[in-house]
């Protein structure tokens, strides 16, 4: 095991500096040798090919000197030129809305048709952090659907900039998914109570920790009863923060978060610090208003 683990550890590298090709071979080099390895790597190994594959068949054009788009070179040019705009337009908004200038480049992938992304992040994008840039993972079905191009890309750029802020992935998942939820326009409350009516949710359960949990536990949801209770906790983190938002202000939250990555405080404490309430009486009303 030590062996496939110093493999593995190298591969790892080799992909946190997006040097996919390398990557690809020292895996494949390492499969054959010490056989397929157990534990969290199949997740790994699933990124790596979803990425490769796009680097693969794609082309990558920069727009600026912070964004470029990695994109399918089959795409049509007008396809290209919406997406290029809806990228622009959400690095603009989110930038605006917490006051991040994006001081690393940001590349935007488009994924392959057929990509495993229910192994990684269910259907959805995902952002990803490596050593000299962010990067934006998306979904090729979204293509079709600008209302889908413009949400994903809102929710993923709030990402990004959170880790601006904060200088680290906190730790606090409600915080950054009900964020991006927020922004990118998907936490309204019909939206939010039809998800919370068809996972079954009691009120009891409609809680910051039942919602932690769940977005932790992310990779065990992965049927279709999982993916019903995850996304109910999607809605509900962004529930919460719209409430935050609207008793408190945007700025609070940037405070908060900025509080946590800097002096690593917990949410709950840097929530009083910042709004001399305690989180607990807050989620409370919160829930209350949701009952």
């Amino acid at each position: 095991m030590a062996a496939i683990d110093a493999y593995l550890n190298i591969a790892s590298d080799f992909y946190e500096q997006d040097r996919l090709d390398d990557a690809m071979q020292v895996v494949t080099d390492a499969f054959e040798r010490e056989g397929w390895p157990e534990g969290g790597w199949t997740a790994f190994y699933n990124s790596l090919v979803c990425e490769k594959d796009a680097r693969d068949a794609g082309r990558i054009h920069k727009i600026d000197y912070g964004l470029q788009l990695e994109v399918p070179k089959t795409i049509s040019p007008a396809t290209f030129e919406m997406l290029k705009a809806k990228a622009l337009d959400a690095r603009a908004q989110i930038g605006q809305a917490l006051r991040v200038g994006f001081v690393r480049p940001i590349l935007v992938t488009v994924f392959l048709p057929d990509a495993p992304l229910d192994f990684i992040s269910g259907s959805y994008g995902f952002a990803t952090h490596k050593y000299e840039i962010d990067k934006v993972c998306f979904p090729y079905r979204y293509l079709d659907k600008p209302r889908e191009v413009e949400s994903t890309l809102l929710h993923e750029f709030t990402h990004l900039a959170v880790y601006e802020l904060a200088g680290q992935l906190i730790g606090n998942r409600w915080i950054n998914e009900g964020l991006a939820m927020h922004l990118c326009g998907d936490a309204s409350e019909e939206l939010c109570r039809e998800a919370v009516e068809e996972s079954g949710w009691s009120q009891e359960e409609i809680s910051l920790a039942h919602i932690e949990d769940i977005l932790i536990s992310h990779d065990d949801y992965r049927d279709d009863r999982g993916e019903i209770l995850l996304d109910a906790a999607y809605y509900l983190a962004g529930s919460f923060v719209v409430f935050l938002v609207k008793r408190f202000g945007l700025d609070m939250l940037r405070e908060v978060i900025v509080r946590i990555g800097s002096r690593e405080e917990l949410a709950d404490h840097a929530i009083r610090k910042v709004t001399g309430e305690r989180l607990r009486d807050i989620e409370r009303d919160w829930r209350a208003s949701v009952g």
